[in-house]
């Protein structure tokens, strides 16, 4: 029988905790954490690139059933749900495309 983990999933991701924020997914606000960290993509021998993949971590219980395409805005910024990454743990990373 899995663990009821979201009271931890809800305190890791307060406000004041971890660089977390607050985003609203098609209007509804929820907590999460948001992350666009820069990594080097090899592309040749000795050849690279420079590319992100922007993600929202938040809790599973905080998403509609099919998050895909709706928008999720961040600091003002819009971005659109590309694909849920559930981790087993009632935690879902949403990896977002810039509007």
């Amino acid at each position: 029988m899995p663990m009821d983990m979201s009271a931890d999933n809800l305190a890791m991701l307060a406000s004041d905790e971890f660089g977390a924020s607050v985003a609203t997914l098609d209007g509804v606000a929820i907590q999460g954490i948001f992350d666009a960290e820069y990594f080097e993509v090899q592309v040749g021998g000795d050849v690279g690139t420079e590319s992100s993949q922007p993600g929202f971590l938040c809790r599973d219980e905080d998403l509609p059933a099919d998050p895909r395409g709706k928008t999720l805005i961040v600091d003002g910024v819009s971005w659109t749900v590309v694909t849920p990454e559930p981790d087993g743990t009632g935690m879902t990373a949403l990896v977002l495309r810039e509007v």
